[in-house]
């Protein structure tokens, strides 16, 4: 020890005799690093699967992949069935159902995961036999129980629900509806309408087209050899019979003639989601692909050197970031740039997006430097890939499937260092067609005229969360007062408003108890609701016997307060607030829409899901609610509300009602399907006391 340290030492002494070194000068990148790849076992089976192994003895796990050959199906209106159909495989076979399969699992403490074309499994390597047994239970025998298939498709509809107010998400799916088209895979999105078209039968169907041997792969990564894996594989996966793989061919290009701006509605954003997208024309293994990353690398690929970041965020502080990207796919390719920015700069944000992309084609734009680095970062990545005996096997798969050259990846690195910067100035012109592209906005209505700018022609298209036309509202026939009046009567089950008003007046209080489960947990939580006449209302939200957090209101101050466990916040509600809140109090707050003066404005004549509904909406100080009134019953079926809290946070909020029950006159939902930004409650009414005793402390702060 104590040598080393003389040396160490030694080394600082004698460093100034060697000069100093220049940190302003930036040192010369030296050659690409050059990796000896260890190749793959592969073998075929029997019954046509392709077998890939890769054998890592350093540590006792085991892997595989089965991966299906056939290709993407058009769903059309029943897009979503491959999702459904995925997350469908592991509930249950002919020998065993979910329950079963499901211990089976876990006793092994091995993970099992599966999707529309492939499953996934990894656990120990002593486990594989029982891993792989399991494997060719489910794809021979998997049958897909009708319980199980209920129970995802409400689990789907709570999914597309979340889906239709997260921002990012719908300008996804705008991104492949217009990048791709209805008659691509890729182009195609499950809505509720397309999930409500989907059967269990369809799902069987699907199974046994989609998954096949003919043309499937099975990725093995672990510590197993050749012999050991081959004899396994006989005794199990090699038994798997099934029809030929499905086949077909998707076409996808560019047909704008200009820039097309798109424009998703959502209302009370305060800031909006940017795309700027287009498809073009590579697959896999083009000899352009290096040098397009790498063009992508320098413009936006996900560091903080990169143009898109240094100009937005850095310089502008517009956003916190913004990022491109090029997705090179057999079926299809594109590329986009995605950033959320503030309502106030929406549009000077689209200015610098179309500026840096535009930038990239001109001689100066980008230098060696940046070059330099980029390469740097691609190698650091593709290196350190190589420390997972997965991405061996990723790269056979990849060879085999896009037809790739056999030394590909081995040449990966050398490819890399001979890009130039001619080469990025090359691949800029050729497919940075930023004059053709797509311009995506998800953000609030009031910004949308401001970016009429940026379209060729000069007018927006308007689609809805899921890259449809958006239907808009259709000129309702019944006034804003017929509606309410409708729906006064149809609740109350009253033939006139007099008979109504005398029912709502006999109610002084209302107790409900409600169950309520977040979407796909098996945790339920307990809700009370309070109210009592004429404007003091409650909740108060419970688990395993404990208050979680409760909101009161008593008609002059008001608050929220939440235990430890669950934060321990308290908020008061200003004179103002209160004020709003008892504007639309009450069991039936339409009665009373007059006497409050609330500002109530018909939007019109909706239509979702095959039915009509009458939305009205209420604008406040600090957001905006939609109230739905179904154009058949005039029963209030769905909510949707947006506010900024206090701290500048929009809360959406989404509450579908339904199961309409009579309690003491009055029909009053028993089922709610609620949206709270990211998370989604399934509830249902225990009871409904009318003009029980409540304790009026639960009103009080």
């Amino acid at each position: 020890m104590k040598k080393i340290i003389t040396l160490i030492l030694t080394g600082f002494l004698f460093a100034p005799a060697f000069g100093q070194l220049d940190r302003s000068v930036q040192p010369k990148a030296g050659p690409a690093p050059v990796f000896n790849i260890p190749e793959s076992v592969i073998f075929t089976l029997n019954n046509g699967i392709t077998v890939i192994l890769s054998e890592n003895h350093k540590t006792p796990r085991f892997s595989f992949n089965l991966v299906m050959g056939s290709d993407p199906m058009l769903e059309k209106e029943k897009a979503g069935l491959s999702e459904v159909a995925g997350q469908l495989i592991l509930s249950g076979t002919e020998t065993m159902d979910k329950d079963q399969l499901d211990k089976a699992i876990d006793m092994l403490g091995v993970h099992f995961s599966a999707d529309g074309n492939s499953i996934y499994a990894s656990g120990l390597s002593k486990h594989k036999e029982k891993m792989l047994e399991i494997l060719q239970n489910v794809v021979s025998s998997a049958n897909f129980p009708e319980k199980e298939f209920d129970r995802i498709v409400k689990q789907n509809e709570s999914a597309l629900t979340m889906a239709s107010s997260d921002a990012d998400q719908i300008a996804q799916n705008v991104l492949s509806t217009v990048d791709f088209g209805r008659n691509h895979p890729y182009g195609e999105v499950m809505t509720k309408e397309t999930l409500a078209n989907i059967t269990r039968d369809d799902v069987v169907s699907y199974f046994k087209k989609e998954f096949t041997p003919n043309g499937a792969y099975l990725v093995v990564v672990g510590d197993v050899t050749k012999a050991e894996i081959t004899a396994l594989l006989q005794g199990s996966i090699e038994k798997w019979t099934g029809g030929e793989k499905f086949t077909a061919s998707y076409t996808v290009e560019n047909k704008n003639q200009g820039r097309r701006l798109i424009f998703v509605k959502k209302p009370g954003a305060v800031q909006s989601v940017i795309k700027v997208t287009f498809p073009f024309n590579m697959k896999p293994g083009d000899p352009n692909q290096i040098r397009l990353n790498l063009m992508n690398q320098i413009l936006g690929g996900g560091t903080f050197e990169a143009k898109l970041m240094q100009n937005l965020r850095e310089d502008k502080a517009y956003t916190y970031g913004c990022y491109s990207s090029v997705n090179v796919n057999r079926y299809g390719s594109y590329f986009t740039t995605s950033g959320s920015f503030r309502n106030a700069v929406t549009d000077s944000a689209i200015v610098q997006i179309l500026k840096e992309i535009e930038s990239m084609k001109v001689d100066t734009s980008v230098s060696q430097a940046q070059l330099d680095l980029a390469k740097a970062s691609s190698i650091g990545s593709f290196s350190r890939s190589l420390e997972s005996p997965q991405t061996i096997a990723r790269f056979a798969l990849s060879i085999i499937q896009n037809n790739l050259d056999k030394d590909y990846y081995k040449n990966y690195l050398k490819k890399i260092d001979e890009v130039t910067l001619t080469d990025i100035q090359n691949m800029a012109k050729e497919y940075l067609a930023v004059d053709r592209s797509y311009i995506i906005v998800v953000g609030n209505e009031d910004i949308a005229e401001k970016l009429v700018q940026f379209d060729t022609d000069g007018k927006i298209e308007y689609l809805d969360a899921f890259g449809n036309e958006e239907a808009g509202f259709t000129k309702s026939d019944l006034t804003l007062d017929q509606i309410l009046e409708k729906n006064i009567l149809a609740t109350t089950q009253s033939a006139t408003i007099k008979e109504a008003t005398k029912k709502i007046a006999k109610i002084k209080s209302v107790q409900q108890e409600i169950k309520a489960s977040p979407a796909g947990s098996p945790v339920s939580f307990d809700m009370i609701s309070y109210f009592q006449a004429p404007n003091k209302e409650a909740i108060v939200i419970n688990f395993n016997g404990s208050m979680m957090q409760r909101q009161y209101s008593n008609g002059v101050t008001g608050g929220s307060e939440a235990s430890p466990m669950a934060g321990g916040k308290s908020e008061e509600l200003t004179p103002e607030e209160v004020a709003e809140k008892n504007q639309t109090a009450g069991i039936l707050p339409e009665l009373f829409y007059k006497a409050n003066k609330v500002e109530a404005n018909l939007l019109g004549i909706k239509e979702e899901m095959g039915k009509k509904y009458y939305v009205v909406e209420i604008k406040s100080k600090d957001g905006v609610s939609q109230s739905y009134y179904d154009a058949t019953s005039f029963l209030k079926t769905k909510t949707y509300s947006s506010s900024k809290s206090k701290d500048g946070e929009v809360n959406e909020v989404t509450i579908e009602y339904s199961d309409f029950k009579d309690a003491s006159g009055i029909l009053m939902p028993y089922k709610m399907s609620q949206q709270f930004g990211q998370m989604a409650l399934s509830s249902e009414v225990q009871s409904i006391e009318i003009n029980k005793s409540i304790d009026g402390k639960v009103f009080e702060k």
